[in-house]
């Protein structure tokens, strides 16, 4: 749980290895694979758009 919430990966298959969530993540509950240890998504449009939502939403998971 982060600051009483509940971790959970919502599009696996869109991630990109950036470690933003780690990085932002406060409690540090989040750990992103190496890169010689998973093969990652390719950017897309979509997740591109994806990321501006949560970034602005704080973090959080979107509706």
């Amino acid at each position: 749980a982060v600051l009483g919430q509940m971790i959970e990966v919502v599009h696996p298959e869109s991630c990109i290895g950036c470690t933003e969530c780690e990085t932002h993540c406060p409690d540090f509950a989040i750990m992103v694979a190496k890169r010689d240890e998973f093969k990652f998504a390719k950017l897309t449009a979509e997740a591109k758009d994806r990321a501006v939502a949560v970034k602005n939403n704080k973090y959080k998971k979107l509706a």
